[in-house]
């Protein structure tokens, strides 16, 4: 059974992190258009979330766990971080989501601890350093209004959790003529959303089209995502197992093998 080359996939990856997944999708044969159904930004100059996070990155030193739940969360923390540690503190735990995560970080010369099997919150939460966190430091680094499993359960265990939110993921404001074209057209018969969030997003800019996509074929990573997009009014929801670009095409082969 071949891979069925007429599915045109939606794109919905924030504009910086398209490119790779957008060449893998050429290298299998799939038509994709990048449309960002998320965007993010640092957190605004002397706002409240901005003053805390330097507050925070003044006591870095203080914190034994450093925890990074995505690669935004690396681009803008680290920024943060060289603000005020040319050197890093010494004799820390650092830890990353996920593989794209922990590559973003050795990127600025830190060796992150990842998962051992999927890419989510849960698995990381069962490395044995964080199970015996009790009494110890940890920094979170995330966006504004992330989800709390990580910091409730730590603090659950008994650590003193701080959370640095440290970027924003809003509605894109520019949108691309073609992409509105084709899902006008419907053209579009597939997306990729790589969290909730950004489901949930892209009902939201379709619907200012006028375009009903509840019925198109979304690939989201993890049960957790799959129960959340079904409950945003999703029919038709393929689970990847995690957001990684391998995975998430991985999904969207079998899928095209089945049509």
């Amino acid at each position: 059974m071949t891979i069925n080359s007429e599915l045109t996939v939606w794109l919905t990856r924030p504009k910086h992190q398209g490119q790779g997944i957008s060449q893998l999708l050429n290298d299998a044969g799939f038509q994709s258009i990048h449309q960002p159904a998320i965007e993010i930004n640092a957190v605004a100059a002397n706002s409240e979330h901005e003053k805390h996070v330097k507050q925070l990155m003044l006591q870095l030193d203080n914190f034994k766990h450093l925890i990074f739940i995505s690669t935004n969360a690396v681009s803008h923390g680290m920024g943060q971080i060289e603000n005020y540690w040319p050197q890093l503190p010494v004799d820390q735990h650092w830890y990353a989501i996920g593989r794209a995560t922990a590559k973003a970080l050795f990127e600025f010369g830190v060796s992150a601890k990842i998962p051992v099997d999927e890419q989510n919150s849960e698995q990381l939460l069962a490395l044995p350093e964080l199970v015996a966190a009790s009494g110890e430091k940890v920094i979170i680094f995330s966006g504004v209004d992330g989800r709390q499993l990580l910091a409730d359960e730590l603090r659950r265990r008994g650590a003193d959790v701080s959370i640095a939110q440290c970027y924003t993921r809003d509605l894109p404001v520019q949108q691309s003529p073609y992409w509105r074209d084709a899902l006008q057209s419907e053209k579009i018969n597939v997306l990729m959303a790589a969290s909730t969030e950004t489901a949930k997003n892209s009902l939201l800019m379709a619907a200012e089209l006028g375009v009903e996509i509840n019925s198109l074929p979304i690939i989201v990573p993890g049960d957790r995502a799959v129960a959340a997009t079904l409950e945003l009014g999703f029919s038709q929801v393929i689970k990847a197992d995690d957001a990684s670009d391998h995975a998430m095409m991985k999904a969207l082969v079998s899928l095209g093998k089945q049509r």
